[in-house]
């Protein structure tokens, strides 16, 4: 087993990249325990290191059998202080310039519990269920720098001249006497709030606006809503959900969380509170460009917009005296259409023969198979385009001579359980009136620094085995020709603020306490914008873990790697993003794709996008890129033996996940580790590296059936891994004549691989014979 991953709590602690130390109880404090342990150390040897510089060889983390660590058993790419600690770690990295390293760096966000949330299969990952401090935790590091407050131009959403008729009922029916709601108790505990609040809503429904909608508002009390990863529940919902029916994440429509206390308004627990809300309802409304959220401590209110880009909350108001306003904001909840609560209105459906904006909460709340979303996508596709009348309004922005009308299934293939996220949409798609799902819708808010997914796709026009192909492409955009993103979407700043002004970074927190206002204090977050951008791809295949046998799962991940070598070789692309998820399956001939290069890079750049950090799926990444070192090819062939062996390991043929779960080796489970889990995996990585470990307690936990692939790993393993002479030999010749020998062993790295699979899918096309 790897080394234990967190150290007793110290004052100072070793690096990262150091394995941990032993218990206290196993250390050896005198002179003579450590004589002995150099004694031991200088018998055993001199210890050979895996080479850094270019290939994908590591430096486990020592056995946990030693009980001690002498300087030659650090790891080379330790960075030590004179006293021996750990340096303090950088700050939060605030916007790079375009002349930023070529590397971007890592980081973890909430999504990173849920090891597979493809929506298609039936054996998908079932919900993490993370304890509520260890998710906490991660939001709070994932809205670190993402949280603006203090904005009035939230209440602009709210009209209340559309419920005056309302407020002047309140104040004829007594419930507001000029002065204070008349039925508001003092002692504003929760059960006493919500009887306030429904009471109110009640007493002046009749009087809300002829011809709008009206969703109830329910108690959550102590149920979880269904259909959530962690199990939360809230304490008060706006929703579709029918009556009697059990409430759903995937009704939810706006999330209200009351205290007692009115200081609680600026705490960072409560904003990380509503940020687990807002996760949930990401998850399971992946359509939203954002999710509404108030909070209501004593008798301070303040409303609160999640996107894709961070939290955004209002000024406080308190309801006596700001009662129009605040009745307007609980009608308005109640009242508003889809797009106001965040849906995104370039996806549509007919609803009573109009055309409006598609809303999943009553999609799913109901069996109306009525509400077909669509889209329209500017330019002609085959014979189904439309060429007379203005365009669409949703598309008018492209000014479009052609447009064609694309239906999306109601549910997406790969949701992502996270706040500040890229990811919105993938859904299978097919042209309006046609029968076969040929074509995946992918939107992405992606970083404005970053370079459109679809530019590097259409970089290969030879379309090539493995390698998807994009059918239209572009940055969404506004009616008026401007594009779509995160500042286009939320309310002006106020004049006179500068969103690139410095102000202190929120610190690292072990734990989220309840009087904590580091999110508050931190000062006025510059924005990290984020852009609308669309794909329609082709072709559609199956997860990768519904693999129906192991041939199949070999002629798949063999077709993927050439396909990732070919885009490497013939047009200088890096994938960089391998993981489970990012391989589907096709039938034969094709057997597979490569898929999602939302984070591939040119090559030949020679600059970075100036994005401040990538995010992934530490369970795929190559152990050199979990400690920080630039991504190439052999990390990304490093990758595809992990989702090989992950698949192995936790999945039988047919999609069937293990059960019991077998024991964690060189994958973790994410929920035991959320306080630093790229940290945790590291480790792991490092320490399997080695081959008697990958072969004594890695290879055991396969399946019976898999055990035929232990010769499969085990030569895939020794390519990787195998200590090797390469940057011994190389002459002082000068940095071309050294990218030159990376290149080669990347090529052979490459053909190694290959040979491996198809090795494998020979052997197990041979009649296998007993003894």
């Amino acid at each position: 087993m790897p080394p234990a991953t967190h150290s007793p709590c110290r004052k100072r602690s070793l690096p990262d990249d150091h394995a941990p130390r032993p218990p206290p109880a196993s250390r050896t404090s005198s002179a003579s325990s450590r004589r002995q342990s150099r004694a031991k150390a200088s018998s055993r040897g001199p210890r050979t290191i895996p080479k850094q510089s270019a290939s994908p060889s590591h430096t486990p983390p020592d056995s946990p059998a030693s009980p001690s660590h002498s300087p030659g058993d650090l790891p080379v790419f330790s960075v030590r202080s004179e006293d021996g600690f750990a340096l303090p770690p950088p700050p939060t990295p605030q916007r790079l310039p375009a002349s930023a390293p070529l590397f971007t760096p890592y980081k973890g966000n909430s999504g990173n519990v849920r090891l597979h949330s493809n929506n298609d299969s039936p054996a998908r990952c079932p919900p993490s269920l993370t304890v509520r401090s260890k998710m906490d935790l991660l939001l709070y590091q994932e809205l670190r720098g993402h949280v603006e407050f203090e904005c009035a131009g939230l209440w602009a959403r709210f009209d209340c001249e559309r419920f005056r008729d309302a407020c002047v009922q309140a104040s004829a029916l007594g419930l507001h006497d000029g002065e204070r709601w008349v039925h508001w108790n003092p002692d504003s505990s929760e059960p006493n709030v919500l009887a306030f609040l429904e009471r109110t809503v009640d007493d002046l429904r009749r009087f809300i606006p002829a011809g709008l909608p009206f969703y109830r508002h329910v108690r959550s009390g102590s149920i979880p809503l269904a259909d959530g990863d962690c199990g939360r529940k809230t304490d008060l919902a706006f929703v579709t959900t029918p009556v009697g029916a059990v409430p759903s994440w995937a009704h939810v429509r706006v999330v209200g969380e009351l205290k007692s206390n009115p200081d609680r308004s600026n705490n960072d627990s409560t904003v990380v509170q509503l940020a687990n809300y807002a996760r949930e309802v990401f998850g399971n409304q992946p359509w939203r460009r954002s999710v509404q959220c108030f909070t209501l401590c004593g008798a301070k209110f303040r409303v609160w917009h999640f996107d894709r880009g961070g939290a955004l909350g209002s000024t406080i108001i308190d309801i006596h005296a700001d009662w129009k306003l605040f009745l307007s904001a609980m009608l308005s909840f109640a009242t508003f259409g889809p797009t106001e609560i965040g849906f995104d209105p370039t996806i549509r459906c007919d609803v009573n023969g109009c055309e409006d904006t598609f809303d999943s909460t009553l999609c799913a709340a109901t069996t109306n198979q009525a509400l077909r979303p669509f889209i329209w996508i500017p330019t002609r596709l085959l014979d189904n385009a439309t060429t007379l009348g203005p365009p669409p309004e949703s598309i008018a922005g492209f000014r479009p001579a052609a447009w064609s009308k694309v239906e999306l299934q109601p549910h997406s293939m790969a949701p992502r359980w996270a706040v500040v996220s890229r990811t919105a949409i993938c859904a299978r798609a097919r042209l309006w009136g046609t029968e076969e799902w040929t074509f995946v819708v992918k939107d992405q808010w992606r970083a404005q620094e970053r370079a459109p997914e679809g530019n590097i796709l259409r970089i290969c026009a030879c379309k090539a085995a493995g390698v998807p192909e994009c059918h239209w492409h572009g940055d969404l955009l506004h009616p008026d020709g401007h594009r779509i993103d995160i500042a286009s979407l939320r309310p002006a700043r106020a004049p006179g603020s500068d969103p690139a002004a410095a102000r202190p970074v929120s610190p690292e927190l072990r734990k989220v306490y309840d009087r904590s206002q580091h999110l508050f204090h931190s000062g006025r977050a510059p924005l990290f914008n984020r852009v609308h951008t669309r794909m329609l791809l082709s072709p559609v295949g199956r997860a990768l873990v519904q693999f129906s046998s192991y041939t199949e799962l070999l002629q798949a991940l063999r077709t993927a790697v050439d396909a990732h070598r070919h885009m490497y070789t013939e047009h200088r692309v890096l994938h960089r993003d391998v993981s489970v998820n990012n391989v589907i399956i096709l039938p034969a001939p094709d057997y597979a794709a490569l898929i999602d290069f939302d984070l591939a890079i040119l090559t030949t750049r020679d600059h970075g996008s100036g994005a401040t950090h990538r995010t992934g799926t530490f369970d795929f990444m190559a152990h050199e890129v979990l400690a920080g070192k630039s991504h190439t090819a052999l990390h990304d062939i490093e990758s595809f033996f992990y989702v090989l062996l992950w698949l192995c390991i936790y999945f039988l043929p047919g999609g069937q996940r293990r059960i019991p779960t077998p024991r964690h080796t060189v994958f973790t489970d994410p929920k035991e580790h959320t306080k630093d889990p790229f940290t945790v995996a590291k480790h792991a990585k490092g320490y399997y590296a080695r081959g008697p470990a990958f072969r004594d307690e890695a290879l055991p936990t396969l399946p019976p059936e898999a055990q035929c692939l232990r010769i499969v790993f085990w030569r895939w393993h020794r390519l990787l891994f195998a200590t090797t002479d390469d940057y011994e030999e190389l002459e002082p010749s000068g940095a071309d004549r050294e990218n030159e020998i990376i290149e080669e062993k990347i090529q052979r790295m490459y053909s190694g691989v290959l040979e491996v699979l198809q090795q494998g899918i020979d052997m197990l096309a041979k009649p296998q014979t007993g003894d």
